[in-house]
């Protein structure tokens, strides 16, 4: 998106630096056998976050829901549920990483994707010396123009090989662990790398705002994809923000552009790169159920201004539940 424009450099060093905080999809209505507690963490993942308050509040960790994973390397609020958790118990926790700030009651436990997004403070220390003049023409074209839709580095995994291990369990040539959590980040590994090349291949093709014909779609206030039969208009409602061109997250129930269309075309293309087709991840089952997914979103309160005496850079945004900090850092960073 910004590859053209010079990049600030710079780096997140201390967890400090990378700050989050969940915008829940609702807030806790006082009543109900789920214990809400909304935590700050430092420097642990939201697994240890559940582990540690499972323990301290004698319930099993499979009772702990969240609505989604928060960064490590970070400092991060959150909601939790605990069922059957007294809400007294877990009032004032503290251990030095993790805090409860906040404890209230609700009927039903968190799921994945309870949330309407994230807000975030970023500082890039260590920053180029005229880094303020190169983020502002970053943030310009960003706020006009979206951000393109990439999943993050660490959805591949630590060693950023999922992707393929889970082609090569498609091709008889691997298993996937036994683990059910590690099947499902394998496998999803694999659907957002279809996905991520999928947007590239439209940036190259300078449609990443731009409705081909057979396009899927999808509107802002919410509905079921649909297969667009009029281009130009459709285009043009893209352009008003109406709605939304999407890419493909592969599984049997993945909604596809029109056969023979230019965007089918083009995404069959992708798939074939990787070796496989929409309906091979039947073999995966519940794990790659399927769907779309927007190939731009929205930055909102996005905003930039200098820090520690012009050093640094002090980066504030909002994104929607599942799009990524660290792709809107690489588009700054350069």
């Amino acid at each position: 998106m910004c590859s053209d424009l010079p990049g600030v450099g710079g780096r997140t060093i201390e967890p400090e630096d990378f700050r989050v905080d969940e915008l829940p999809a609702y807030t806790p209505s006082g009543s109900g056998e789920h214990a809400y507690v909304r935590i700050e963490k430092r420097g642990v993942t939201t697994n240890e976050a559940v582990r540690r308050l499972a323990r301290h509040a004698e319930v099993a960790q499979g009772d702990v829901g969240y609505a989604g994973q928060k960064d490590r390397h970070a400092v991060t609020t959150q909601w939790l549920s605990l069922t059957g958790a007294d809400p007294a118990r877990l009032e004032g926790y503290d251990d030095g990483e993790l805090r409860v700030l906040e404890v209230a009651r609700h009927g039903n436990k968190l799921r994945t994707g309870h949330l309407r997004g994230n807000r975030f403070c970023i500082t890039l220390r260590e920053v180029h010396a005229d880094a303020l003049q190169r983020a502002r023409a970053i943030v310009e074209r960003l706020a006009s123009e979206g951000l393109p839709n990439f999943y993050g580095a660490q959805r591949f995994g630590a060693a950023g090989d999922n992707a393929e291990r889970a082609a090569a369990a498609l091709r008889g040539e691997g298993r996937l662990p036994r683990d059910k959590r590690q099947r499902r980040l394998i496998v999803s590994s694999l659907q957002s790398a279809i996905f991520n090349d999928v947007v590239r291949e439209r940036m190259q093709r300078g449609a990443l705002r731009r409705v081909l014909g057979g396009e899927v779609l999808v509107k802002r206030s919410g509905s079921a994809p649909f297969v667009s039969d009029e281009t130009a208009v459709d285009d043009a409602r893209v352009q008003r923000g109406e709605i939304d061109i999407t890419g493909p997250i592969c599984g049997p129930r993945m909604p596809r552009p029109r056969e023979g269309s230019p965007a089918r075309e083009l995404e069959d293309a992708v798939l074939a790169q990787h070796g496989v087709t929409p309906d091979d991840f039947k073999t995966f089952g519940r794990l790659a159920r399927g769907g779309r997914r927007a190939i731009v979103v929205d930055v909102e309160e996005l905003s930039v201004a200098a820090a520690h005496e012009g050093a640094a850079l002090e980066l504030r945004f909002a994104l929607p539940s599942g799009s990524y900090a660290t792709v809107l850092i690489a588009e700054l960073s350069g």
